[in-house]
């Protein structure tokens, strides 16, 4: 009944994704309203302002409308599909920021809004944008957002086993990364 189950639930996201490619609005309205607020939180995550991370959500849902021709529903989950488009306008984000002069440094954007942040929190900050791309990834999945490992792996794509292990060397990379106290 288990795999039924599953696979009834796949069966309607692939009719969901058939949906949404003919631009049917209640797909796109549904999704907008059971997705927005983890991409807007992954995106706050990354880039430290909330203003930042509604451009960034919005533009994710805009380049998902485009791009939904081009998705093929493998059976992994839509957010995760999300998340990848997220990923990428986040890191697009980030390198226009590096080149508009006169931005606030990343140590102020950090701690803008939030005067009595300790000092521990910025550093961690610092210390996720120094990972890889994958480190960063799975730390924020999991610890940012809250995510369950099993979710945390359908969403990149891996295993539990695998994304528990992936979990373990981001967490070592992290703690290299952190100054000593």
């Amino acid at each position: 009944f288990v795999a039924s189950a599953q696979n009834l639930a796949l069966d309607d996201e692939a009719e969901l994704v058939r949906r949404a490619r003919a631009r049917d609005p209640e797909v796109w309205s549904m999704w907008h309203d059971q997705y927005y607020s983890l991409v807007h939180r992954y995106a706050a995550a990354r880039l430290r302002s909330a203003e930042d991370a509604d451009d960034v959500a919005s533009q994710v849902f805009l380049e998902a409308l485009k791009s939904i021709g081009r998705y093929t529903y493998t059976g992994r989950p839509v957010l995760a599909w999300l998340y990848g488009i997220a990923s990428h306008v986040v890191s697009r984000h980030l390198r226009q920021r590096a080149r508009n002069a006169g931005e606030p440094d990343e140590a102020a954007a950090a701690t803008e809004g939030f005067e009595d942040a300790s000092v521990t929190g910025i550093e961690v900050r610092r210390a996720l944008e120094q990972l890889s791309d994958e480190h960063r990834e799975v730390l924020v999945l999991r610890f940012v957002l809250g995510l369950p490992t099993k979710e945390v792996a359908q969403l990149l794509g891996k295993t539990e086993a695998a994304t528990y292990s992936l979990q373990v060397r981001a967490s070592g990379a992290l703690r290299k990364k952190l100054p000593r106290q």
